[in-house]
């Protein structure tokens, strides 16, 4: 008996396409993981740009990854300074993200709304999109005080100290301005893209430059009195001097 080739097309055809949606489901998963661990990394980011510490920063990571269902011994955190790093596996599998931190500052408000999200999302069953549009307008949301005013607060709190170890008004009123534009010239750098540490150092350089010269711009000052003393001394001297002779 002659058996065609054609009686195994529909057969083979069935398995070609059960393997093609089993292999487009997996690739909706890896997709999905993938989605859940960029906005894993985006959270961890948010945190440690605005000054949360690596304790606080691992528990909200983990609440976050457990509101998506990311089993919490398959996952592993490495949190640093300037990356953050996550990886998910299993016996068969496993997949890496890293997260570039840039540009860190202090902002305690979005620590504590990132935090309540975290709860939030939990509680009431957030979509992934939910928790992502909630995640972008905390990300977008402005800060409480203007960069020029925290300068000038940061630089009063330096100026602070010169009081506090028995310096004058006229010390406290140089450190603080130099204290003022070495802030603002780190704040500049860190927002042109240099490096942290380096934006550090080119501060402090600028700071003390013009702390030095204060130092001159000082004495001048402190001279003042005294020339204006021997002035008047001058003055009262010819004065008599005229009445006199």
């Amino acid at each position: 008996m002659k058996v065609s080739l054609l009686t195994f097309v529909p057969a083979f055809n069935r398995e070609k396409t059960k393997r093609m949606e089993k292999e487009t489901l997996t690739d909706r998963e890896v997709l999905l993981l993938r989605r859940k661990l960029d906005l894993l990394l985006r959270t961890g980011k948010l945190l440690m740009e605005s000054a949360a510490d690596t304790n606080r920063i691992e528990r909200n990571m983990k609440r976050v990854a457990a509101f998506m269902g990311i089993p919490e011994e398959k996952l592993h955190l490495d949190i640093r300074w300037t990356m953050i790093m996550v990886n998910v596996s299993d016996e068969t599998h496993s997949f890496s993200k890293f997260q570039k931190c840039e540009k860190h500052g202090i902002n305690m408000t979005t620590i504590t709304e990132v935090s309540h999200l975290s709860w939030k999302a939990i509680e009431q069953d957030y979509s992934l999109d939910q928790y992502e549009e909630e995640l972008e307008r905390i990300a977008r949301k402005p800060r409480n005080y203007m960069p020029y005013l925290v300068a000038i607060g940061a630089g009063f709190a330096c100026g602070g100290f010169c009081k506090l170890f028995g310096c004058d008004w006229i010390a406290f009123l140089f450190a603080s301005i130099c204290a003022f534009v070495g802030f603002r010239v780190r704040a500049r750098c860190i927002e042109f893209g240099i490096n942290v540490y380096m934006s550090i150092a080119i501060a402090a350089f600028v700071a003390t430059c013009l702390a030095y010269a204060s130092s001159f711009f000082g004495a001048v000052i402190h001279a003042l009195p005294s020339v204006a003393g021997l002035c008047s001394v001058y003055r009262a001297g010819s004065t008599v001097n005229q009445f006199c002779g």
